[in-house]
């Protein structure tokens, strides 16, 4: 199996609320802040995003700190800590431990076949297929949701560990092999 992580979203939260003007002031030169109009309105100020190393971090009111694009739960938590020291050494954080969440991995994986989507559609519990709409097959599978596609190619989004993408990926194919064998068997 050859899957590629192509998003980690994780994240820390201070349990205080922080001052986002005051964030957006300490940014380094890369940052972007998104509000609703030309000048600063905290009823409209809604996050602060820094761009780290080619990983987005969204600083929010309520002291929760998103960080997006990672490719690893290491180099996420990594980032995070470093912006969690950088906020202690400017005074932001208030007697709050560093804490780590992965809160969803999105990875690509091969299946190395092609999928008929409409037998599989058919045969599949908890599934969504609606070619008129999108392309791909959407099937959730306990945490995971899958999206699947004819060419053979998957992504699978709802995971909270590294690990656990080859478990559910193994458990699609035996999936879609069981599908596959079982129309082989009518057919003949």
């Amino acid at each position: 199996m050859n899957a590629e992580i192509v998003n980690i979203v994780a994240m820390t939260n201070l349990y205080h609320k922080i001052d986002l003007k005051d964030v957006y002031g300490l940014a380094p030169a890369n940052h972007a802040y998104f509000k609703l109009d030309n000048g600063y309105n905290a009823k409209h100020f809604k996050r602060v995003v820094w761009l780290y190393k080619n990983v987005k971090l969204a600083f929010f009111k309520s002291g929760k700190i998103l960080c997006f694009g990672a490719k690893t739960v290491n180099q996420a938590k990594t980032i995070l800590k470093k912006i969690y020291d950088a906020l202690i050494f400017n005074g932001f954080i208030i007697n709050t431990p560093f804490n780590f969440k992965v809160v969803n991995i999105v990875a690509k994986v091969s299946l190395k076949r092609y999928v008929n989507l409409e037998n599989l559609a058919l045969k599949l519990d908890k599934c969504i297929y609606e070619p008129e709409q999108y392309a791909g097959l959407i099937y959730k599978r306990g945490k995971a949701t899958f999206l699947i596609f004819a060419n053979g190619e998957a992504i699978i989004t709802g995971l909270k560990s590294e690990n656990e993408i080859e478990a559910y990926v193994n458990e699609l194919i035996k999936i879609i092999d069981s599908i596959e064998t079982s129309e082989v068997k009518c057919l003949v």
